[in-house]
């Protein structure tokens, strides 16, 4: 018999993947973890949202957030990043979206846990278009930690996910 399991934010990634982290659907690291130089990636992106909250010294807590899960699921990774204190105390964000209502649903959930987060804190929207891209890609989201730079690509759609 076969049981439904809700998709949700997952536990945390703590470890890297071929020298990085390569994060897939609701999966999240947090700054902490993270050291200058490493590469965080959202990868296999097709109509959901990748989430980088950077420290002042420009180190992210990253997150993979699952298309209609974005108010629920950024609240608790935002709630998570509240609670671990100034190690992680993010200054900035940056989102990819599907869409500015995508977007607007994370901003409001980012915002209503971290309240010293401010719009002017938020960087222009990468609102991405799920449709230019082949049937056989995915997007995907890469940024080093120091830099504060993520930049968009696309890649080999994976089969499956976690």
């Amino acid at each position: 018999m076969l049981r439904f399991m809700p998709r949700t934010l997952a536990s945390p990634t703590t470890a890297k993947t071929n020298g990085e982290y390569d994060l897939l659907e609701n999966h999240w690291v947090k700054a902490s973890t993270v050291k200058k130089g490493d590469k965080v990636s959202v990868i296999n992106v097709t109509g959901c949202s990748a989430v980088f909250l950077w420290t002042s010294a420009n180190i992210p807590s990253a997150f993979y957030i699952l298309c209609g899960k974005e108010t629920p699921d950024m609240k608790r990774g935002a709630e998570t990043i509240a609670e671990s204190g100034m190690a992680v105390e993010p200054v900035a964000v940056t989102i990819a979206a599907e869409s500015m209502e995508r977007y607007n649903l994370l901003m409001a959930a980012i915002q209503k846990e971290l309240l010293d987060l401010k719009d002017s804190a938020f960087d222009k929207p990468d609102i991405y278009d799920n449709a230019a891209r082949a049937k056989t890609e995915a997007y995907r989201f890469d940024t080093v930690a120091g830099k504060k730079e993520v930049r968009r690509s696309t890649m080999k759609k994976l089969s499956s996910q976690p």
